[in-house]
């Protein structure tokens, strides 16, 4: 399988954000996942969802950030996009 070089970051808050910030500076492709919407955001929705994670290529992805505010739903998303 031929990954890109895109991350996908699942939570645009401010976990999320911080990430996003050093992969734009660096240049590195990103696609941010968040359940609001807003200018930084590239696909709405649940990190886990599987509709939103198709919308936002996370197969495709070289890796996924789950930048959520609870670790219970991060350890649930990593299990659905895996």
């Amino acid at each position: 399988m031929n990954r890109s070089d895109r991350i996908v970051i699942g939570g645009y808050g401010v976990v999320g954000s911080n990430p996003a910030e050093t992969l734009a500076a660096d240049g590195v492709p990103y696609t941010t996942i968040d359940i609001d919407s807003g200018d930084e955001i590239d696909v709405i929705g649940s990190l886990t969802d599987e509709e939103t994670l198709g919308a936002a290529a996370v197969s495709d992805a070289h890796a996924v950030i789950p930048a959520l505010g609870d670790d219970s739903t991060s350890i649930f998303a990593t299990l659905v996009f895996n």
